[in-house]
């Protein structure tokens, strides 16, 4: 005997969900080896560049994601079906979490050192200081350097841009240009007491640690299963749909004249 079988309309809608957050999270794993491919032949600066702008680019990628499931399938949540859309999505995005973690784990190998190996307290205000320019001896507590001074390795303040796009169904990198990244004076001449000191004279105090180390990377809670682009996307449609549906009801063609 044959059984014959006959899927419902939900279960229909489910698979293509299904299809279509599988696609996403595949296609975002593969720019992920496209990436890790074409970034061999970066290095130094270069390829701390890249790294971050990439990042950047993969995180923005999660939200157009969950655009475009959303789009797909018709997504409004609101009703009945909002907790189930909204754990599709939830289920897509913790899956892309996963790669981003590891992109945001080989970054923060590339942040760049921020200069700063000795710092002294002062001995009237117990501010802490570092010392930028100048010699070890007579100086005042908070008195600013002669001109704006980023205490990091030079070379990073140009910055290099890089724009990502997906070409026949692969990941191209492309070298758009460079940015300057300019450190500026405060307005105030002192921040500290103003007292005179002497700085080879001023007890050392160790750098913390949150400030030696390059920061623990987590998994990050910054990308929402369910980002305020989407909502409000998929809200001003539902607002649109409810405006123009009463309108539509009174709307009609009239029976084409016959000709004669």
């Amino acid at each position: 005997a044959v059984v014959s079988t006959q899927s419902t309309g939900i279960n229909d809608n489910r698979l293509k969900i299904i299809k279509s957050t599988k696609r996403e999270v595949e296609s975002f794993k593969k720019q992920k080896i496209d990436f890790d491919e074409q970034r061999r032949s970066y290095q130094g600066k270069d390829l701390d560049d890249l790294i971050f702008e990439f990042q950047a680019y993969m995180r923005q990628e999660i939200i157009e994601a969950q655009k475009r499931v959303s789009e797909e399938n018709g997504f409004e949540f609101y009703g009945p079906n909002a907790a189930n859309e909204a754990g599709h999505l939830a289920n897509m995005t913790n899956q892309m979490r996963m790669v981003l973690y590891d992109i945001r784990v080989e970054a923060a190998k590339h942040q760049s050192h921020h200069g700063v190996s000795e710092a002294r307290r002062c001995v009237h205000c117990n501010l802490i200081w570092t010392k930028v320019e100048g010699c070890d001896g007579a100086t005042t507590c908070g008195n600013r350097p002669s001109a704006a001074i980023d205490v990091r390795d030079a070379s990073y303040g140009v910055l290099g841009t890089y724009s990502f796009k997906r070409v026949t169904g692969a990941l191209k990198i492309f070298k758009t240009g460079q940015r300057t990244i300019r450190s500026k004076m405060p307005a105030d001449k002192y921040y500290g007491c103003g007292k005179e000191i002497f700085w080879n004279q001023l007890p050392v105090v160790e750098i913390p640690a949150e400030v030696r180390e390059s920061p623990a990377v987590t998994m990050e809670d910054d990308i929402p299963v369910l980002s305020d682009e989407v909502r409000g996307f998929t809200g001003f449609k539902r607002r649109l749909k409810s405006m123009l549906s009463p309108l539509s009801c009174g709307l009609f063609l009239k029976e084409k004249p016959k000709k004669k």
